[in-house]
């Protein structure tokens, strides 16, 4: 046993298994715990109707024992509002007797994740506005003109503040700690991995050493183990299986590099990929190669990445959870697979495997959240097989019944994925033809367009454009070659999908008023590859000539008109005939 587990065994842990008992009411949870009513209230108004189990372990600790706490929960868990609320009420009990001061201090490792949890603070805080004060400090962008009001709502004493190290760092002589009593660090696992362990150092030394401290973070890993050293006194850890057995399922394909685009594409189409999805790349460049082959499939998607300005980000993030947007690739850099709240997000595909086992775990904790279900597919190629076992040893195995229900087995995730590749080798020629067109030099220009996008409705630049209005000119003039979209990409004839793995309605077109839906297929050789080719004969037409092979005779035939007819197939009918021919003559 290492020094670390050794260490562990000694906490004091704390868990609750509701498979076995009945979760209470908010409504008596919060009396519990003597929450004020208005933060019930709050709660109620936010939909918030049962504590989730890190909630109920954790809450009673940190507000009715006072203990320090390390929470240890897959993201999605609840870990936001298990630590907002007390640290709301702790600081609401000390205002009622104190007025200014700064009481309690929320530490992020990224400004999405510090506006994100400022949005769960103040949805908290709805009936207590004018009560408390909150302040969140966002590092500095380039050419960032926001440095005098951060400093001006310094002034205003805020009770709480959110911030990142080097933004607290950075203000630190204009902000006291001397009266601070909770001190939490979320994504603690990120904070030193991140290049913030002077800014942490600093920030301890500030710190009064009766601070209460909480730590949560998805993985307790090394960095964790430092900070908790640090930070907590005696902790309290509320560690939590992955509660999603059942809701989240996680496979993987084992598949060559070269067929990555094949099994998206494939997918996608077949919609054995539904809904909001993100898509996991290793490189911005390869999230814009897969952009631009989707979108010659006539699928859109958006890339986001870390070089995009905040505003800009945020935009597309709403876009998305508003439906606009349905599929979204991005990369680990850009700080998505941690925190960053994704709406009914269905999928997940990482179609570069992660290089860690705790990078996987975030990845997939934004889909299958708050009870919701949700599918992780992994593309694992050669290279990726020890990681892919690290992670199988660490996800919580999927129990499977045997048939006789006596005994059990576990079965590791992700699991493999019985798909045979070859079910849809009918797509790979339309593929590479595509994939030929994903060049380098469009992957340059496409993210070239973008930036001058940007820079184009930027509010910060309006100024410079109505200045210097040849540079505008020039900006707009510049030429960026943009790949053509070919149109007929857009339909996938049926042919192509393989049988037992078409969706219903797949190929069907809409059918023309007076006549039948789609084209004529029935000359097409691909259509009828493997049948039987049908022998021609001319059939004895009683008057010496074969069988007529005109469009108009085809079609009195098809539909009994003409000479076709019942009445004429009669005898009246030929005398009929005989007596037209003849007047047709004269």
């Amino acid at each position: 046993m290492s020094d670390q587990e050794e260490t562990d065994n000694k906490m004091e842990k704390h868990s609750i298994d509701l498979s076995t008992t009945t979760p209470p009411t908010y409504a008596e949870f919060s009396k519990t715990l003597s929450l004020d009513p208005r933060i019930s209230k709050a709660l109620a108004l936010k939909g918030y109707s049962y504590p989730t189990p890190v909630q109920l372990a954790s809450m009673p600790l940190i507000l009715n024992k006072g203990r320090d706490v390390l929470m240890r929960a897959r993201t999605g868990a609840g870990k936001t509002v298990a630590y907002c609320v007390p640290l709301l009420q702790k600081v609401l009990k000390t205002v009622e007797t104190r007025e200014d001061g700064l009481y309690g201090m929320i530490v992020l490792p990224t400004r999405e994740l510090v506006t994100q949890t400022e949005q769960v603070l103040r949805s908290l805080l709805y009936y207590l506005a004018d009560a408390l004060r909150v302040v969140a400090l966002l590092p500095p962008q380039k050419d960032d003109k926001s440095d005098a009001q951060t400093r001006a709502s310094l002034l205003t004493h805020p009770h709480i503040l959110l911030a990142t190290p080097t933004s607290i760092i950075k203000y630190l002589p204009q902000v006291s700690l001397a009266d601070l009593h909770t001190l939490v660090m979320d994504e603690s696992d990120l904070l030193l991995s991140h290049g913030y362990a002077d800014a942490l150092t600093a920030l301890m030394k500030a710190v009064p050493k009766t601070v209460q401290g909480v730590l949560a973070s998805a993985t307790l890993s090394e960095s964790v183990t430092q900070l908790k050293n640090v930070v907590l006194h005696k902790p309290a850890v509320v560690s939590l299986k992955d509660d999603r057995q059942g809701s989240l399922k996680q496979y993987y394909i084992q598949l060559a590099s070269k067929d990555k685009f094949l099994l998206t594409y494939a997918f996608l189409t077949l919609g054995l990929l539904r809904g909001r999805g993100l898509v996991f790349c290793d490189s911005v460049d390869e999230c814009y190669r897969l952009k631009l082959f989707l979108a010659q499939m006539h699928m859109p998607s958006a890339v986001l990445n870390k070089e995009m300005p905040e505003t800009s980000r945020q935009r597309m993030l709403d876009s998305f959870n508003s439906g606009s947007i349905r599929l979204m690739i991005t990369t680990d850099g850009a700080g998505v697979s941690r925190g960053v709240d994704f709406r009914d997000l269905k999928w997940v595909l990482n179609y570069t495997f992660p290089s860690s086992e705790a990078i996987y775990t975030h990845r997939i904790g934004r889909t299958a959240r708050a009870g919701a279900r949700g599918v992780a597919l992994s593309f694992v190629t050669e290279g990726d097989e020890e990681v892919l076992s690290e992670v199988r040893e660490a996800q919580p195995p999927l129990p499977l019944q045997s048939s006789g229900d006596l005994a059990s087995e576990d079965v590791k995730q992700p699991g493999l994925l019985a798909f045979d590749l070859s079910a849809v080798e009918g797509f790979r020629y339309r593929v590479e033809d595509v994939s030929r067109a994903v060049t380098a030099v469009a992957v340059r220009d496409t993210r070239k367009a973008e930036i001058a996008h940007e820079m184009l409705n930027s509010e910060r630049l309006k100024e410079h454009w109505e200045e210097n209005p040849k540079d505008l000119q020039l900006l707009q003039s510049d030429s960026i070659r943009v790949s053509k979209i070919q149109s007929h990409l857009g339909h996938v004839p049926k042919y192509l999908v393989p049988e037992g793995m078409r969706v219903e309605g797949q190929g069907k077109r809409r059918k023309r008023k007076g006549g039948s839906a789609g084209r004529n297929t029935a000359d097409d050789p691909l259509q009828n590859l493997g049948k039987e080719e049908e022998s021609r004969t001319f059939l004895d037409a009683g008057d010496g000539t074969g069988k007529s092979t005109s469009g108009r005779k085809s079609w009195q035939e098809r539909h009994g008109k003409g000479k076709f007819s019942k009445r004429y197939k009669s005898q009246e009918g030929k005398a009929w005939g005989s007596k037209h021919k003849e007047r047709k003559m004269k």
